[in-house]
């Protein structure tokens, strides 16, 4: 597990980046399972996750952007019914998307700022479709 990045500078304010990052998650048993049933152990999870952006950091104004892409192998999620849920593995998950940021220092006392996102996570497969039951 780890992190690879690389960073450019165009200029003293403007730079470019690239990163890679492996994630995992430890496997375990559900401890206050509702029912016997549920009683059973999940598996590890693993991520890996790409990100490449821009930074400017001018006097006054500030500004980023980046469009990044996780995929997830085994992923843990609850599971079942309200009052009924339990952690499982539920199979492969994808999410991209894009982020900004913008700051604007407007005087000595005022700054203003915006920051934004749009996410689209998907299954890329399911592992065990009774595992999605009362998810709806």
């Amino acid at each position: 597990l780890g992190k690879l990045s690389a960073g450019y500078r165009l200029s003293p304010e403007w730079r470019v980046y690239a990163n890679a990052a492996q994630g995992y998650k430890p496997g375990g048993y559900n401890l206050a399972p509702s029912n016997p049933s549920d009683a059973r152990p999940y598996g590890k999870e693993k991520g890996m996750s790409y990100e490449v952006g821009t930074r400017y950091d001018g006097d006054t104004l500030r500004l980023g952007a980046a469009v990044y892409r996780t995929d997830i192998r085994d992923a843990q999620l609850y599971v079942g019914g309200l009052g009924q849920q339990h952690l499982q593995n539920v199979g492969n998950t994808r999410a991209t998307g894009v982020e900004f940021d913008l700051g604007w220092d407007v005087s000595a006392q005022w700054t203003l700022g915006l920051d934004g996102f749009v996410n689209h996570t998907t299954f890329r497969s399911f592992g065990d479709a009774s595992a999605c039951q009362g998810c709806d």
